[in-house]
């Protein structure tokens, strides 16, 4: 009875441990996103001054976040096209013409599921499409990186 009732405390310890990393995790990537957040509103405020401008309308931006989560929570091939997820994704990127579109880009995308736009990419592109991406960027300019 008494072995019964430790194993009920040790389960019920575990189970509260595990509950504590999942919050604590999700808190972590709430306070990241904000962070974030923050520091896009100041860059973007320092490019508005130097008169750069968004190249599309904001709801562009919001429809390509939708993309391109789309494209990296779906297991994604587009038969008629032979397009992968991956050449969705940097095909997103292509289309941005400055750091505001970036950021832009960014905070349409917000936090989904509990991670950001870089986690995602993180999570779901190797380092030779990132790389592929980020040479891309350069080329057209943009300092910001995935």
């Amino acid at each position: 009875m008494r072995n019964k009732k430790n194993l009920y405390i040790i389960g019920a310890i575990v189970v509260g441990l595990i509950v504590l990393v999942i919050v604590v995790g999700k808190v972590k990537s709430l306070i990241r996103a904000w962070k974030e957040a923050r520091d896009n509103k100041s860059e973007q405020q320092v490019l508005e001054a130097q008169g750069i401008k968004l190249t599309y309308p904001t709801n562009w931006y919001e429809n390509k976040a939708r993309e391109l989560y789309n494209s990296m929570n779906t297991v994604w091939y587009d038969v008629t096209t032979y397009d992968t997820k991956e050449d969705r994704i940097v095909s997103i990127f292509d289309q941005l013409e400055n750091n505001l579109d970036f950021i832009e880009l960014d905070d349409a995308f917000g936090v989904r599921d509990n991670y950001d736009m870089q986690q995602w990419l993180d999570g779901d592109l190797s380092q030779w499409w990132k790389d592929q991406i980020n040479g891309r960027l350069a080329n057209s300019g943009i300092t910001k990186r995935v």
